[in-house]
């Protein structure tokens, strides 16, 4: 696997991650569930950690926009399975757009590393 594909292996393990802490401070209750906490702010932790190596291969602006928009995608569908908030047409309309934009992005750029 070339330096490239590492970092964007890296950068999905990184989405991922996140949104699982973003799961688990949802499930925090305000940090009053102490456990559910500890996993949000590990996973923070780990995610932002690990977002280093993406980011010094990458651009630093695509790799956030696949971070951020994907990240999006992925909690809304895990909020939807996991919490059952309702996704609506706009809501759905959205994630489409920030996955076109995504795939524009990584096919179409040629700034995607240094």
């Amino acid at each position: 696997m070339d330096t490239i594909a590492q970092a964007y292996a890296m950068l999905m393990v990184t989405i991922v991650l996140e949104v699982a802490a973003t799961s688990a401070l949802v499930q925090s209750d305000g940090f009053s569930n102490r456990k559910a906490a500890m996993w949000a702010l590990g996973g923070y932790a780990a995610s932002y950690a690990l977002l280093a190596f993406p980011l010094s291969i990458l651009n630093v602006g695509v790799a956030y926009a696949l971070w951020v928009g994907f990240g999006i995608a992925l909690f809304s569908i895990v909020n939807w399975l996991v919490f059952h908030q309702r996704l609506d047409g706009p809501a759905l309309t959205g994630m489409a757009f920030i996955t076109a934009g995504v795939m524009v992005m990584t096919i179409f750029s040629e700034t995607l590393s240094h």
